[in-house]
Parts: C-alpha cells; structure tokens; sequence
C-alpha cells in the first residue's frame, strides 16, 4: 500500500456567512489508497453536504435531518448510513451537537482506538479540538447502486449548483459554503411543537398515530422523515417501537411505485427515495398503479390491511409510534379517501403543509408549503418513478462491498419454470393471451403471492389453453372481496426461452424470500427507464427473448420483442383488444 503524510484540508472560502475559522476541517488517511475523509465539525459551524456518500459520526455527536448520529467505531463501514442529496436540492446541514465537554479533549484513548484503523494522527485532531471542534464524523464514498446512477441516467445528478460554492469530497460528494435549513420560522417552531407532543404521547400511551397531510411538492414527505429521524433519535427504550407507513403509491420512500407499505424503522432515513430503496420488502402489498384513483377500493383495502398489520405486529412493544405519510391528492376523490383515513387510523395529530387542507381535516398543526425543488428547479413525478425504479434495480450491481459490476448485462440472472409461476397483468392493460410474455419482456414486474385469505378470490388458467405455456391469475367476476398480493421486490425481465419454458430475471430480492414468490405483476405506468437499457456495456441487447426456429406463428408471437419506447406508447402497445 502507498503511504504518506496525512494532510489536513480548509475549503475555500469567499462568503463570510459563518466564522471562518471554525468551517469544516477534512482529514485525508495516510493510506493514499482509502477513500474514507474523517471531518472535524465545530458548534458555530455546520457542515452543508450535497450529492451521496455513507456517513456515521466517530466521535462525539452530530445532527442531520433530524437525527442524532452517535460516536461509534467504523467497523468496515457496518455503521454506515446512506446519505443522498442530489439535485434540486439544497445542500443538507450537519451540525456539531454543544456538549460541556469535548469529547475529542477529555476521550483521547477512545479517539485514538477510533482513528487508528484509519490512518489519523490524533495529534492532529487534538490540535484543532483545542480550537473548539468537538465532533468528528467519518465519510466515505456510495456504492454503485448509487454512486453509478449519473452513468446510468446520464445527468449530473450530484453536484450542487454554482450559487452554493461546492467543493469536491470525492467522487458524488461535495461540501458547499452555503447551506439552508429545511424549517425555519414558524415551520421549525410548528414542527416543535409537535415532537413535544408526540413524544409526550409515545411515552406514555400504548399506541401513537400521527398522520401527515398535504398537497404534492409542499414538504409533507420531508417532514414525515424529519419526525421520524428525531423520534429514533429520542427512542426511550428498545420497547418503544417506530414504524412508517407509506400510503403514496406514485413516489414511496423505500419502494419502486405500485406498492402500499409498512416499515418498522431500524435506521434513520437521510436519503432521497431512490436511495432509500429496500432489496427485499418486508410488509408491502400490490396496488398495481401509480393513483389511487385507478381503483380507490383496492386503494383504502390495503390501507385497512396494513393498519391491522401494524396493530398485530406492535402488541408486544410496550409503546409504539405510527408515522403516516398519504398521498399528496387532496381534492375530490383524493380528500375522500383522506377521509376515510382519519377515520380508521384515529390518528392522536394531524400535520397539514397546507392551510386549507388542515382545516378541513381539523388539523392541530399547520405548516407553510416548503419545497425546495421550487426554488432549485424541479423533477417531475414521472421522473421520480423511473429514479426510484432504477435505484432499486441498481442493487444488482453490488454484489458486496467489495466486489460491483459496471452493467446491468454483467448481473447474474435467476431463472423461475413456467410450471411455477403465474402472470398477473392489471386490468386496464388489455393484453390478448398471445401477447402476455410479449408484455412481459424488458418490463419491470412485481414478485408477489397470492395471501392465504385471498386464495379463492382469484382463478388461473393457462396460457392459450397450453399445457407449455405459464399460467395467468384474474380476479373472479363474482369475488365478494378486493383481493390484493403480497409483494417481496421487484425484477428486471431478461429473457424468456420457449425452448426451456423460463423466465430470466435480475433482482436484488433475497433468495430467501424468491422462495415464497408464485406470480410476477405487470403494472399499469409502471414502466422500465429508457436508460436502463441505454446504459449497457454490451453490444448485444440483453433482455431479447430467445426465439426457436420452426415454432408456429402463436410462439413466435408470444416471443415477439416489443421495441424500447416510452412508457405511455409502451402501455398503448399493450392495449391489445381481445
């Protein structure tokens, strides 16, 4: 290994916001060949971060986004979480939390157990502990899912814009001389009052629903997580648990789109959705659609469902906390459903990011509409979808934190029989039996099973009537019920081979639970990324489905290529009239 001096670097400076002499001091190891920085923060100086990195706090405490990160050892980044800010966003602020003491003074044997696997001089350390930094957080570079994701998009994702100065951490990653808090004024003085509340209430009762409502791009999302990060903070004990409930099918915080969702909370979130994507999916069920206006009974029937799932999974916690975050529809059918909410989930507050809104929910806490993306540009929804679609297929591509893949080409497929798995496309996809494995290739599927409560609420038959050919499932005309599926993750369609009667997938999804998977879904708008298939390394498209020479006219169709489109004439491709 190359060794040299470790150095010491101050970023550049030319706004005189804060005290110059307290900005953010980086550390670099003397082993040239780590990408870790070690950055000393002071009190009267946050760090402003932007693009991607894994981030813990070494020593002392540091705040971000609501959470309280710990001292704590590296550990070959087990104590990592993921941070992602990309644009629009502003630069994200990371505070020194003021302490009596210092900790990087009155600790040095710990400091020196913690730095010497990084290849930090503590001396170095102490000299400006002596100036008054008194947290050391530690940083290193994303890994691919993330990191590759301006490759594979072919946008400059992470670097912030001119106006906040940034300077380069490494590679994804940059500190900016300006910064700006996500609340300030009455908004930050709104959200105190409801963590006093809230955390009064989760001390003290069995169970605690706090519901956030508002319209699209009015920060309701951002302050759901800003909740939830403090109250993980602030957990009284291991008996106190945290769940998160995502009731927004179109833009969900740990999931690709189509799916309602609950989360018990292990970790804080300081990352955008799509890179806060989950492999595998604990408690989500099928919604198919991105609104809920698509079918609202299926809609409030899951919803309804995940509540009784988080009643039976918190009756053994001695308090539980319940963080809602609906969908940003408020008007007509969406306040509605938002209704029909409040009335089963009771919730003990109502946070509203609009004012009309809180006052016809009866809202106790109101907030002024906050996004950012207003002042620094603005994502469409459907861009959001394909982010968060690709930033849970991009798991593929490691492998561990040692080894990645540069191509989604170069993921190792799973293979799954025809004579085990069933096809369920929604039914506003009016797909002739002919073309169903046509639908389904390059399109990113569902991996779900039928519940147990709902077996008898959906029939199956062949494909064309043939015996060789996968099953698909309907739900029955005459169902009393809205059935729905279970869901563990989501897959790629690779390829599909007549010959061998298999479907080719890639998915981060673990095989643990690829074991309990008997259908693949096809949604409706929920559509594979063009750059997906833009961004191969290969020559050969690889999510073709193999063709046999001498097959009759029907397999050849059933093997037909659909051509990469956009997702709207993709779905039209699909309307095939019966």
């Amino acid at each position: 290994m190359q060794t040299g001096p470790s150095t010491i670097e101050y970023p550049r400076t030319n706004m005189n916001l804060d005290p110059i002499e307290f900005r953010p001091v980086i550390l670099k190891p003397k082993l040239t060949t780590l990408t870790l920085r070690v950055i000393l923060l002071h009190h009267k100086h946050p760090l402003n971060l932007s693009g991607t990195c894994r981030i813990q706090c070494l020593i002392g405490e540091a705040q971000i986004l609501g959470a309280t990160l710990s001292g704590c050892d590296y550990k070959d980044g087990a104590n990592f979480n993921t941070f992602c800010a990309p644009l629009p966003l502003p630069p994200i602020k990371v505070s020194a939390k003021k302490t009596e003491s210092n900790p990087l003074l009155g600790q040095e044997k710990l400091c020196k157990t913690r730095l010497e696997p990084l290849s930090i001089d503590y001396d170095e350390v102490k000299k400006e502990a002596k100036r008054g930094f008194s947290a050391a957080i530690l940083v290193d570079e994303s890994l691919a899912n993330i990191k590759r994701l301006e490759k594979i998009m072919k946008i400059e994702l992470f670097k912030p814009l001119e106006v906040f100065h940034p300077t380069p951490i490494f590679e994804c990653c940059y500190m900016t001389e300006v910064g700006k808090a996500l609340l300030e004024g009455d908004n930050f003085e709104t959200f105190k009052r409801m963590r006093q509340v809230v955390g009064v209430s989760w001390l003290n009762a069995k169970r605690t629903v706090i519901m956030f409502v508002g319209p699209k791009d009015s920060g309701k999302s951002t302050v759901a997580k800003l909740l939830t990060n403090t109250m993980f903070t602030k957990r009284p004990t291991d008996m106190h648990s945290l769940f998160f409930l995502d009731c927004d099918v179109g833009q969900s915080e740990f999931t690709p789109p189509g799916l309602l969702s609950l989360h018990k909370i292990s970790n804080f979130i300081l990352s955008v959705p799509f890179g806060s994507q989950l492999k595998t999916f604990p408690r989500s069920y099928y919604y198919g659609s991105i609104s809920p206006e698509s079918n609202s009974e299926l809609y409030t029937s899951i919803i309804a469902k995940l509540y009784d799932d988080f009643i039976k999974l918190s009756e053994a916690d001695e308090h539980s906390l319940l963080v809602i975050n609906t969908l940003g529809w408020v008007q007509d059918l969406g306040f509605e459903i938002l209704q029909y909410m409040v009335s089963l989930f009771k919730p003990n507050e109502i946070l509203a990011t609009d004012q009309e809104i809180g006052r016809k929910l009866s809202a106790k806490l109101v907030m002024t509409p906050y996004s950012s993306e207003q002042q620094h540009g603005k994502v469409t929804a459907a861009t959001h979808r394909s982010r968060n679609i690709t930033g849970y297929l991009a798991h593929c591509l490691v492998r561990s934190y040692s080894t990645q893949v540069s191509s989604f080409s170069e993921v190792s497929v799973r293979m799954v029989s025809f004579d085990y798995i069933s096809i369920f496309i929604h039914p506003s996809n009016l797909v002739d039996d002919s073309c169903y494995l046509a639908a389904l290739n390059m399109s990113t599927v569902a991996l779900c099973s039928i519940p147990e409560e709902f077996e008898d609420s959906y029939e199956s038959s062949r494909l064309m009537n043939n015996d060789n050919l996968p099953k698909k499932i309907l739900k029955k005309l005459d169902s009393k019920v809205e059935p729905f599926l279970r869901c563990y993750g989501y897959g790629l369609i690779r390829a599909i081979s007549m010959e061998k009667k298999k479907i080719y997938l890639i998915t981060p999804t673990s095989q643990n639970e690829l074991k309990n998977v008997t259908v693949l879904s096809l949604g409706e708008e929920i559509c594979t990324p063009r750059w997906i298939f833009e961004a191969q390394a290969t020559v050969n498209a690889p999510y073709l489905m193999q063709t046999t020479s001498g097959r009759s006219e029907a397999f050849n169709k059933l093997s037909m290529p659909l051509k990469i489109v956009s997702g709207h004439k993709r779905n039209h491709l699909r309307q095939i009239k019966r």
